[in-house]
């Protein structure tokens, strides 16, 4: 689905917001610092999306929809976090800065960013975490636990977002060290997770509408630990969508790698109900899902000439060895939840008589395909 490269170069000499403990946003690196320092520090960050759709080949990559800001940065957050605990550095860039700055959004373009750092003010075991597009909410950090504790909200599930917030992280090592140079690489990944849904079957868009349940609007700015992720999403409160209770609203569809599909978006969510003992959660009988807080759509759409209603879970919900005596937690764990990142390409095949909105139909033929938003490694596999 994404495939784009927006390489940009932090090297010397613009604005910086600098050491957290006393700098403001129109703060320079002392004078004194700047002269005895030689060399670049260039930060080079790429975000790079790819999905592979089940139709397609796995070596046709498609290109970033550039029309819902899928991979647009506007603004730039950069922290140092020193191994020995010094004073850690910030510095930051808005779009208010650039009065010039329209990203084309693809890898034609590169953008300078001057830093006013220099080798000697990173050293190797310091910790790099870069942001984008989520100024507001890190602007106030002073530490690295309020950086992993800083959140943002406000997310849009049915339509393209003004930008979308983005994270990564590295430690520094000497193999980035190349002459004067400290040379670091990071690879952005989108907080967002996208879901997007197809027809197999020859469904009129017109005559289709949807309820989005479970989403979230909320998430952390930084990617957690697995552990700590699930203590977080598991307390959120969930939206749906539309916001008027037992309403549906028409699915406007987008075309995508030359197909017409709903494309919806929603932050890290879960919804696994069981306590990570296979033995405990019978999966021969049942999903462990808590299906308060399981995503999926709720489509109302035509078949035989009468509309039905029909019930589309986002993820998976059995895992295909679920009658397997060894069955490992490790095997289905990610069937029922949102990971960032992600891409849920979900493909629907309408051959039969729905439900009605208090009773919809699951139908048996759906098609999941789960892939890493910026890489071509499949983490979850497909299951029909």
């Amino acid at each position: 689905m994404m495939k784009t490269n927006l390489t940009y170069y932090l090297v010397s000499l613009l604005t910086v917001i600098g050491m957290l403990t006393a700098c403001t946003e129109d703060s320079t690196l002392p004078l004194s610092s700047q002269e005895k320092k030689e060399g670049r520090v260039i930060l080079s960050y790429t975000v790079d999306g790819s999905s592979i759709v089940a139709t397609r080949a796995p070596e046709e990559d498609e290109a970033g929809n550039q029309g819902r800001n899928e991979n647009l940065v506007k603004e730039l957050d950069l922290f140092i976090f020193p191994a020995d605990n010094s004073t850690p550095i910030h510095v930051s860039a808005t779009d208010a800065e650039y009065t010039d700055y329209n990203d084309p959004q693809d890898k034609t373009t590169y953008k300078a960013w001057d830093t006013g750092l220099s080798p000697d003010d990173i050293q190797d075991g310091d910790q790099v975490y870069l942001l984008a597009n989520c100024h507001n909410a890190v602007s106030n950090v002073t530490t690295l636990d309020q950086l992993k504790a800083a959140t943002v909200t406000g997310l849009v599930c049915y339509d393209k977002q003004d930008q979308f917030v983005m994270d990564g992280k590295v430690t520094v090592d000497e193999t980035m060290r190349n002459d004067k140079d400290l040379h670091i690489q990071i690879n952005l990944k989108r907080a967002a997770a996208k879901v997007r849904l197809h027809f197999a079957s020859n469904t009129e868009w017109t005559q289709v509408s949807y309820r989005f349940y479970h989403y979230a609007n909320t998430a952390t700015v930084l990617e957690q630990e697995e552990t700590e992720e699930y203590a977080y999403v598991n307390n959120l409160v969930l939206a749906d969508y539309p916001t008027e209770e037992n309403q549906l609203t028409p699915a406007t569809a987008i075309t995508e790698n030359g197909t017409q599909c709903l494309v919806l978006y929603t932050y890290p969510n879960n919804w696994y109900s069981g306590n990570g003992n296979p033995e405990d959660d019978h999966l021969n009988v049942a999903p462990p899902i808590n299906s308060d807080r399981e995503t999926r759509i709720l489509l109302r759409a035509p078949f035989d000439g009468k509309l039905y209603y029909y019930d589309i879970p986002v993820n998976f919900r059995l895992p295909s060895n679920n009658d397997a005596t060894e069955i490992k937690f490790e095997d289905y764990k990610d069937l029922y939840r949102i990971q960032r990142n992600h891409i849920y390409d979900i493909t629907v095949t309408i051959d039969r008589a729905g439900g009605s909105e208090s009773e919809p139909v699951i139908l048996p033929s759906i098609n999941y395909y789960v892939v890493e938003w910026n890489e071509e490694e499949i983490k979850v596999p497909s299951f029909n």
